[in-house]
């Protein structure tokens, strides 16, 4: 989390980013390496590091947010944008048994309901495989801008 707090905060002063085709790096993945084996590093502590740069930047201007996503993942990334001050306005899902129901206090919507929410920034918080595509691509049909209606976090 460090090195990736490190970059949104490079990002956040202004620093542009660039993929470049090199390979300029190699290193080994093993399965006992602290990044991998270290409480620091567990997924708590990056969704915490997305909340704070969200909050601290993107989400600055407002004091109310839509999540999409009210499962494990959105729940704790929801709860880490309370702490840095934001307001859920609403969870947005595609899970019946989730729809109708609450969230931190929060009502979970269709997401069928998008556009009731037109002008409050939105966050994915979905961590199925291949869902951000879909996501994106419905938020896109509805002529939401990524970057500024809304913001990937998982």
């Amino acid at each position: 989390p460090e090195d990736y707090d490190l970059w949104l905060r490079a990002m956040r002063s202004g620093l542009r980013f660039g993929k470049v085709p090199d390979v300029l790096l190699y290193w080994r993945d093993q399965e006992n390496r602290t990044s991998r084996t270290d409480g620091r590093y567990h997924q708590n502590e990056f969704l915490k590091c997305k909340a704070h740069h969200l909050a601290m930047g993107p989400l600055k201007k407002s004091q109310e947010v839509v999540l999409w996503g009210a499962g494990r993942i959105g729940k704790r990334l929801g709860r880490y944008l309370e702490e840095e001050g934001m307001t859920l306005r609403a969870y947005l899902d595609i899970d019946p048994k989730k729809i109708g129901t609450h969230r931190r206090g929060v009502l979970v919507f269709d997401a069928q309901e998008l556009e009731q929410f037109k002008g409050i920034p939105l966050v994915t918080a979905v961590g199925s495989r291949g869902a951000r595509a879909l996501i994106r691509d419905r938020l896109k049909e509805s002529g939401w801008q990524e970057g500024s209606d809304y913001y990937c976090a998982a």
